[in-house]
């Protein structure tokens, strides 16, 4: 009878033994797979953080070069219009000298030819006054004063 009562008890703890160890095993195995699950998820939310701030980064980076073309582009615009702006006022700066040194010239040639008509006229005159008064003192020689004698010849 002891005989049989200890098997029974040995039998007892041995099933007791090996249902504790299964449960052990159990409840390590979800305890590990409720770990892993956890980190998993704790990776994937870190990678999407990673992956939205690069994301945010490109995207500031990408504005950043657009708006320093686009001020670039505004510079060149600007630039040129100035050197178009310059160009037309040299321009308009270089007719007005040559249009006003034409009407200097010009002034200069008027001048210049009234006053070769003006000596024209002045020794067309000169010339006939002289050619009158030739033929007034030859006249005079020519005829006596009455009442007096012949003029001698000088």
């Amino acid at each position: 009878a002891q005989q049989a009562q200890q098997k029974q008890q040995q039998a007892t703890q041995q099933a007791a033994q090996q249902a504790q160890q299964k449960q052990q095993q159990a409840t390590q195995q979800a305890a590990q797979q409720a770990q892993q699950k956890q980190q998993q998820a704790a990776q994937q939310a870190q990678q999407r953080a990673a992956q939205q701030v690069q994301q945010k980064q490109q995207q500031a980076a990408q504005q950043a070069q657009q708006q320093a073309q686009q001020r670039q582009q505004q510079a060149a615009q600007q630039a040129q219009q100035a050197q178009q702006q310059a160009q037309q006022r040299q321009q308009q700066a270089a007719q007005q000298a040559q249009q006003q040194a034409q009407q200097r010239q010009q002034q200069a040639a008027q001048q210049a030819q009234q006053r070769q008509q003006q000596a024209a006229q002045q020794a067309q005159q000169r010339a006939a006054q002289q050619a009158q008064q030739r033929q007034q003192q030859a006249k005079q020689r020519q005829q006596p004063p009455p009442n007096k004698e012949p003029q001698k010849e000088q």
